[in-house]
């Protein structure tokens, strides 16, 4: 089986379990406030630097390079197309629908998260047929929501690259 990339979502003034993340292999996106606390990033970034783990910006272009970083994160709001990017950034968004898929292609994202998979608190949820459906072609898929130990089998009928999760770094089932 082919090793499934991993995405976790975390504040700036949020814990950190920074070895777990390391163990498991994943990805940090870090969702940036109005007013970024430039201090907390840094702070972020050392950490996640000294443990060889990527780090993604999310909306913020200036944040990203002021902290030296080459991982930006577009969310399904951002509607920005941002030219004039050097070729070495890796960019990686999120979507909702078929259309915000084809809109985060065109803005330049390798990899698309596509929420909200399982059933969760959030109002609305795909379910793994419409996620197949609204899927199409596009192979680049990473599937967010609801995900937990119940439900992480269903991950593996999916002809997905990885999963993202808000709440896993609370809950380590994720092994």
């Amino acid at each position: 089986m082919i090793k499934k990339e991993i995405y976790f979502y975390v504040n700036s003034q949020q814990k950190i379990n920074y070895e777990y993340i390391k163990k498991i292999g994943a990805n940090v996106i870090i969702k940036t406030d109005t007013k970024p606390n430039l201090g907390n990033f840094i702070i972020i970034k050392k950490n996640c630097k000294s443990r060889n783990i990527p780090l993604f910006v999310s909306n913020n272009v200036q944040l990203m390079f002021k902290l030296g970083l080459r991982n930006l994160y577009l969310s399904a709001f951002n509607k920005r197309t941002y030219k004039n990017l050097p070729n070495n950034i890796k960019i990686i968004g999120s979507a909702h629908n078929k259309k915000e898929i084809l809109e985060k292609v065109s803005q330049g994202c390798q990899r698309v998260i596509l929420s909200r998979l399982f059933k969760s608190k959030k109002r609305g949820f795909l379910g793994i047929a419409k996620f197949n459906l609204i899927k199409g072609n596009f192979s680049n898929l990473i599937a967010l929501g609801g995900i937990n130990l119940n439900n992480y089998n269903k991950l593996k009928m999916l002809n997905i690259k990885g999963f993202a999760s808000e709440s896993g770094l609370k809950r380590e089932f994720f092994r």
